[in-house]
């Protein structure tokens, strides 16, 4: 299975406090830059899983861009399909964390991704044509993400919602994607529900697949995820993390393993199994996509052994 990733790819800056969170005021924290970015996060985990795997994002002509470059590659991933921008740099993702590891608040500033407009669809289309399978992110603009279903064809297509915020952006391409994975509450805003509605997951799922989606898969943290597609519901429960060091690139890496998991032959496990595991092994690390990342240890933790 040949994979173009096509979204985001930037620095993530983490903070993650050493003590009780006080608001209003400073907060001692211990703070690490690693690459980031959903399309980026996906592309680099599915490289060390063995899979061809290529990204169409953009960068800026920085010190940042560079470094992420060399860090695709060190993972394997095509970035052939990857811009530089003659004007803002690349992006940046600072999010605050607990002293558990869980997400407190995040800040973003993705102007950079604006350059990804329909002409640059129309120009990347061609390419993206030959591949087996997309993932792609809500922050490409939304005519964008339009415009490249024009040219998706056969394709399984996988899309990230990212935020709240930017959901609604692929409103407009469910029916076309064969797999969605919000979390909660941007389930909801794919259902066309306001967002704090007291509507279940089950009724949230339902909503998206209603508006076309042929799978629905909510991630529930650490409860595990709820699935609703063609063969009916379910929920699908955790792998167990050894420890929560970041949560960080959980849900990128959940996608990964999805994918993955579409692409083994035997089908004894469903995909999303496989992307619970490569969630447990990524939370384990500071690093928002496992680098230690391979076959063997995705099924080992699969089955309980690592």
């Amino acid at each position: 299975m040949k994979v173009a990733c096509i979204g985001a790819v930037h620095i993530d800056a983490k903070a993650r406090l050493v003590g009780e969170a006080h608001p209003a005021t400073s907060n001692p924290a211990r703070v690490v830059r690693t690459p980031g970015g959903v399309a980026g996060n996906v592309a680099r985990n599915l490289g060390r899983l063995g899979l061809p795997v290529s990204l169409f994002s953009i960068i800026g002509d920085d010190a940042e861009g560079r470094a992420l470059l060399g860090e695709l590659h060190a993972a394997a991933v095509d970035t052939s399909g990857v811009r530089r921008s003659t004007g803002p740099p690349t992006a940046s993702y600072l999010a605050v964390l607990d002293r558990d590891g869980r997400l407190m608040v995040a800040a973003a500033d993705m102007e950079v991704y604006e350059a990804l407009d329909p002409s640059w669809a129309d120009r990347v289309g061609r390419t993206l044509a030959r591949f087996d399978a997309w993932v792609l992110d809500a922050n490409l603009p939304g005519p964008t993400l339009a415009r490249l279903m024009e040219y998706a064809g056969e394709a399984l297509v996988v899309g990230d919602p990212v935020s709240v915020p930017k959901a609604p952006r692929l409103g407009g391409v469910l029916p076309r994607l064969d797999a969605v994975f919000p979390d909660r509450a941007e389930a909801l805003v794919l259902a066309g529900l306001p967002p704090g509605a007291e509507a279940s997951v089950a009724a949230a799922a339902a909503g998206v697949r209603r508006r076309g989606a042929r799978s629905v898969i909510v991630s529930l943290g650490s409860r595990g995820a709820y699935v609703d597609e063609s063969a009916g519901t379910r929920q699908v429960a955790p792998v167990p993390a050894r420890s929560v060091v970041d949560v960080t690139g959980a849900g990128d890496a959940q996608i990964a393993g999805y994918v993955y998991g579409l692409s083994r032959p035997d089908g004894v496990h469903h995909p999303l199994e496989w992307g619970m595991a490569a969630a447990s092994l990524t939370v384990e690390t500071i690093d928002s996509a496992r680098a230690d990342l391979t076959p063997a240890l995705l099924l080992g933790r699969l089955e309980g052994r690592r």
